[in-house]
């Protein structure tokens, strides 16, 4: 497709088409480059904007596409457009922003540079300061002394978009309408699997959608600020976010210039990415937050702690716990468990161990364990035992 890019100071031709016709300018843009390139031209420049409506409460768009310059121009003469020759009368067919007099409604096929009347079925009409030419097709080249083929391409391409858009063409949109659209349905129903191809309804809705919404089985979804904001962010993190084989395939297609239904899904998912990324991260805060909380009451908790016994005695204890956590594998493939207690006189115990006790944080337990080491972790005192034996146990809380 052509290059899309902010409007250059120079005027631009503006032309309104039904948003159903995006793949339609694709196609037909795309052919008349193709054709540029061949002549050595430069390829057409272009810029599309969408517009809303809303009818009902149901919003309907139309897309406004800016052609850079004046590509219907050549050494100083401007095509004003074509006229369309019938037995009943002509048809004028101007170029967007240009105006042929109605003088020419009921002409003959007369082209003034050769002078000659032949059967033709379009002439074409020139301007250059004041002077007015009517041209057939097969004395433009020697009229202009170029070849007009991407000027009358020009003409072509604008004169078919003002016909029926449906048929084979693609449906198309441009990849931020779709991720605003993700974005507002995310930021009101949330974002699932199903949220890419119902997005793409939104954007193309038929009958039956537009039946539910007003019928209150679907919600209506519009583009606010907000979703605007999210789909800017949401880009702006996919741009720099670490790339895996997944993610550099939703890259490619939210940056393609239009994207048809089958790449939607792939670029709906820059806005999936980046909640679920920005979920990860308030998750990690959270456990942060959390851990930072622990260590602070352990350490006001932990004033008292002090160290039991002595390395290998084996003792008698009655202990509360206070946290249980699976570390990893142990031995033989196992889990490995951290049971961390608490004395009656506020002192902290340790035990890693393979064996589920099943219990409950507060639950109290009465204990023979030996003492395996002395630590200080978090700067609070903590005795690590080992072969710890359960003697009973009940829910009382330790004092």
């Amino acid at each position: 497709m052509g290059h899309i890019k902010y409007m250059e100071k120079s005027k631009p031709i503006v032309y309104k088409i039904e948003y159903r016709a995006l793949g339609k300018l694709n196609s037909l843009i795309e052919k008349y480059n193709n054709k540029s390139a061949k002549l050595g031209t430069a390829p057409l420049e272009f810029s599309i904007k969408t517009l809303s409506i809303f009818k009902n409460e149901i919003e309907r768009k139309h897309l406004e596409v800016s052609f850079t310059g004046d590509p219907a121009r050549i050494d100083g003469w401007e095509f004003l457009g074509t006229i369309q020759h019938a037995e009943t009368g002509n048809i004028l067919r101007s170029v967007p922003g240009k105006e042929i007099s109605e003088a020419f409604r009921n002409v003959k096929p007369h082209c003034e540079h050769c002078a000659k009347y032949r059967a033709r079925k379009d002439t074409f009409i020139l301007t250059k300061e004041d002077v007015t030419k009517q041209v057939g097709r097969n004395c433009l080249r020697d009229f202009l002394g170029h070849d007009p083929s991407t000027a009358l391409a020009l003409i072509d391409m604008i004169r078919q978009l003002s016909e029926e858009s449906e048929g084979h063409y693609p449906r198309m949109v441009q990849p931020i309408e779709l991720l605003e659209m993700v974005a507002a349905m995310a930021n009101k129903i949330g974002f699932s699997k199903d949220t890419p191809p119902l997005a793409w309804n939104y954007l193309f809705m038929g009958p039956k959608l537009a039946k539910q919404i007003r019928e209150g089985s679907m919600p209506h979804i519009t583009v606010d600020a907000e979703a605007q904001k999210t789909a800017k962010l949401a880009i702006e993190w996919l741009a720099t976010a670490e790339m895996n084989s997944f993610l550099s395939n939703v890259k490619t297609a939210s940056t393609m210039p239009c994207i048809t239904q089958r790449e939607s899904t792939l670029a709906a998912w820059t806005v999936g990415a980046y909640l679920k990324a920005v979920e990860s991260d308030k998750l990690a805060q959270t456990k942060a937050q959390l851990r930072r909380e622990e260590l602070l009451k352990n350490k006001a908790i932990g004033k008292e702690s002090k160290h039991l016994g002595v390395v290998g005695e084996r003792l008698e204890l009655t202990l509360k716990l206070v946290l249980s956590r699976k570390m990893g594998p142990g031995f033989y493939n196992g889990t490995t468990i951290l049971y961390k207690f608490i004395t009656k006189e506020g002192s902290y115990v340790t035990w890693f161990t393979g064996s589920n006790l099943e219990l409950e944080e507060g639950d109290q337990i009465v204990v023979k364990a030996t003492i395996k080491e002395h630590k200080v972790y978090q700067e609070v005192c903590e005795t690590a035992v080992t072969r710890l034996t359960v003697i009973s146990q009940n829910e009382a809380q330790a004092g």
